[in-house]
């Protein structure tokens, strides 16, 4: 539940600023019709042949900068007090059982590998 409203929050503010965004922009029916400035004049695609190494790393500049982007924006999901909460709850009932005496180590890991074992045993080509 804890990753769930982590990620609904994450989800929501990204919706928020991108209806923010485009409440800034003026042209509305183009931004419907080329969601991706496809058919852009600005936009030049050029097919390169045979491209150097300097050519290939500056073409993949956007994407890593993307990547970082996405990267940041999953860690704030990542440390959302509702997950950070969960972890916390889960460590305190191990330290619960265990000092009770009510933790047995191999039926738990045998009842967390039931899912990997089977997917490995029935694995699909």
């Amino acid at each position: 539940m804890a990753t769930y409203i982590a990620y609904k929050k994450n989800v929501q503010n990204s919706v928020d600023f991108e209806v923010q965004k485009q409440a800034e922009d003026l042209d509305y029916i183009d931004k419907i019709d080329d969601p991706y400035d496809l058919y852009s004049d600005d936009v030049k695609q050029e097919i390169i042949e045979n491209p150097t190494k300097e050519q290939i790393q500056e073409a993949m500049k956007p994407i890593k900068q993307n990547h970082f982007a996405n990267f940041k924006k999953g860690l704030l999901s990542y440390s959302s007090f509702y997950r950070i909460g969960a972890y916390i709850f889960l460590v305190i009932g191990f330290f619960y059982l265990n000092n009770n005496k009510l933790l047995d180590v191999i039926p738990y890991l045998l009842g967390f590998l039931i899912v990997p074992i089977g997917s490995l045993l029935s694995k699909r080509d």
